[in-house]
């Protein structure tokens, strides 16, 4: 793809932004897949969103963030639940209040992750199946069902995982640097920037995945892009360039060779390190045997020196 069809422009987004608008309709338990239905209303009934403290201890639940909870619905899909305003909780002023600003980060987080998940091949992103309001218990929630990446881990457990591992480490370890460099690369083809950079990596660091497209705005120059708190606990920052976004992210998320117990790199070359670019213990015995050879040589040679001296003395002798 060129650059300019990558680029996620404001044309672009608001088409799509209209589309999900369309297709978001309100849900409940008859017109939902039963068994997601299920699963959601049991994790609902115990844990409201609108509730600050929760029952983490349900077997469904994954995980939460600033934009929601995440549960697990079958082994190939999540369901992402947000909580939405009480003033437009009721069935029956939902329609009025459809096009309400207040929507727009429901909206926009579902455009953003499709506009991305389209836009390369291998996807950098989850595939969303499924979006609506859902209705439960005279209240409203916003409703993402998406890919499961169960063989996926957090950039922390990553980085514990890591470090306590022995088998392969040092080629998990450039896997991740080189995944992240291309994730990097890809996402700010997009033009688009993003606050709260998170992502979900497999355990030998191969492919990354981002997974939440809540604080996704467009790039836009000297524009501040974090207000108030964020998981880095940084000020108010605006960036100049891409460049400064790149930099941004690269320094939260690059991992350090002694963080993970890997030591510094060995610039030497294969041969140099070995010999002949093969083990040691094979080194050891091709030089035995060398030695085994020269010393053979040696007396060898030794032999025929005396041989050629004696051969003289005996011809000296005659001679006389």
């Amino acid at each position: 793809m060129s650059k300019t069809t990558l680029e996620i422009t404001e044309e672009k987004l608001n088409k799509k932004i209209n589309e999900v608008k369309e297709k978001c309709i309100i849900k409940n338990s008859t017109n939902l897949e039963l068994e997601y239905s299920r699963i959601l209303e049991k994790f609902l009934s115990k844990n409201p969103l609108n509730r600050e403290s929760f029952d983490q201890n349900i077997e469904s639940f994954i995980g939460s963030g600033a934009g929601g909870r995440v549960i697990k619905l079958t082994d190939d899909l999540v369901c992402k639940i947000m909580d939405l305003p009480i003033k437009c909780s009721k069935e029956e002023n939902f329609e009025d209040c459809r096009e309400l600003k207040v929507y727009d980060f429901l909206y926009k987080e579902i455009s953003y992750q499709e506009l991305v998940y389209q836009s390369f091949n291998p996807p950098i992103t989850p595939k969303i199946h499924d979006y609506c309001f859902y209705k439960f218990n005279n209240h409203i929630y916003g409703i993402i069902i998406m890919d499961y990446l169960k063989d996926y881990l957090k950039f922390s457990d990553f980085k514990k995982n890591l470090t306590d591992t022995l088998y392969k480490k040092e080629e998990f370890f450039l896997n991740y640097i080189k995944s992240l460099e291309s994730l990097i690369t890809k996402f700010l083809k997009l033009n688009i920037f993003i606050s709260d950079f998170q992502f979900m990596l497999t355990k030998d660091g191969r492919d990354i995945k981002l997974i939440d497209f809540g604080s996704v705005g467009p790039y836009k120059r000297n524009v501040t892009l974090i207000e108030g708190d964020s998981d880095f606990d940084e000020l108010p920052i605006e960036f100049n360039n891409k460049s400064d976004h790149e930099d941004f992210i690269k320094k939260h998320y690059s991992l350090i060779r002694e963080e993970v117990g890997l030591s510094a790199p060995d610039t030497r070359s294969k041969k140099q390190r070995t010999g002949y670019g093969i083990t040691k213990r094979k080194l050891k015995q091709i030089r035995r045997t060398k030695r085994r050879r020269r010393s053979t040589k040696r007396r060898r040679s030794t032999k025929r020196r005396r041989a050629r001296r004696s051969s003289k003395v005996t011809r000296r002798l005659r001679t006389r």
